[in-house]
């Protein structure tokens, strides 16, 4: 394995991805929602939704939707079964700034964020429906109209492995960039989109945000937080030096109160964020840089 095998991704591995995804969808995007959110209200059938049949009922199953006329007939319960049009094209935004080049196990929060766009990519494309992308990074971005074929994805995905090269040390995160490619991304896409945010959401700024609830007005979003376990909880270091590339700071990781301090944090800046988006109905998706994305997704019911 080459040494940089953690710090950069290659094309190979993020297409093999697609192999893992064989049998699996992504969770319908009100019940995301309604999941992660907390909520246990029952989802609605609405705009978005077709008829796809008629099945004997299920334990679980939405006791609004049983199918009376049917059920007469057979004496036995019947439900009606909705999906999900699949009308919607899919647009990957995905950061790849110089903050996001970091990994203290396994892999860099860059090399993880790319390998969670690869495998939305693959599960639209699965799915059959158009995949799009907004890719970043400090210095350009490319933006890449919503198609459906397999060359599509790997252009979209070189695109990503192209920014993500020209990344060689970390640094401190400009708070501006996701509110100028937000604004960039508002003007390409058209309503009626689903947007997938992959990133460091801790970089989200309030113009950030006041610009992602105008995009929830006319697309579903889901965002998906890219974090290292360094930055939510301290190891047992000893005395250790913190930087950002910027600024410094000494602290001692085995005094308990200093840990407590450093994972509280932690969790009150990514709740903050987590409890706006979920104010605007979006679900959000932690990730772990050095878990194993699949089954990470399939553990948090992203991914049936």
């Amino acid at each position: 394995m080459p040494l940089n095998a953690g710090c950069y991704a290659n094309l190979d591995d993020l297409s093999s991805l697609r192999h893992a995804l064989r049998g699996r969808r992504l969770k319908a995007q009100q019940k995301l929602w309604a999941q992660l959110s907390g909520s246990h209200h029952a989802v609605q059938k609405g705009r978005g939704m077709e008829f796809s049949e008629v099945r004997q009922y299920q334990p679980g199953d939405d006791v609004r939707t049983i199918d009376w006329r049917v059920t007469a007939r057979t004496q036995k319960p019947h439900t009606k079964v909705y999906i999900e049009e699949q009308e919607r094209p899919v647009i990957l935004c995905l950061q790849q700034t110089p903050d996001l080049f970091f990994g203290s196990h396994i892999r860099f929060k860059s090399v993880q964020a790319l390998q969670v766009a690869a495998l939305f990519a693959w599960l639209t494309l699965q799915h059959n429906d158009q995949i799009g992308g907004y890719l970043f990074n400090q210095q350009i971005h490319h933006w890449t109209a919503p198609k459906h074929h397999h060359s599509h994805v790997l252009r979209l995905l070189q695109q990503g492995l192209d920014l993500q090269q020209q990344l060689k040390q970390p640094e401190s995160y400009h708070p501006q960039l996701w509110e100028q490619h937000l604004k960039q991304l508002q003007k390409a896409v058209k309503p009626g989109c689903q947007l997938i945010l992959i990133g460091d959401l801790l970089s989200f700024s309030p113009s950030a945000l006041r610009i992602i609830h105008q995009l929830k007005r006319q697309h579903d979003l889901i965002a998906c937080h890219i974090y290292d376990r360094l930055e939510a909880d301290l190891p047992h270091l000893g005395s250790v030096k913190l930087t950002d590339g910027t600024n410094e700071l000494q602290i001692d990781s085995e005094t308990p109160d200093m840990r407590q301090q450093y994972r509280d944090s932690y969790q009150q800046r990514f709740q903050n964020i987590r409890q706006q988006l979920l104010a605007f109905k979006i679900p959000v998706i932690a990730l772990r840089a050095d878990a194993d994305p699949v089954a990470e997704l399939m553990q948090q019911g992203v991914l049936l």
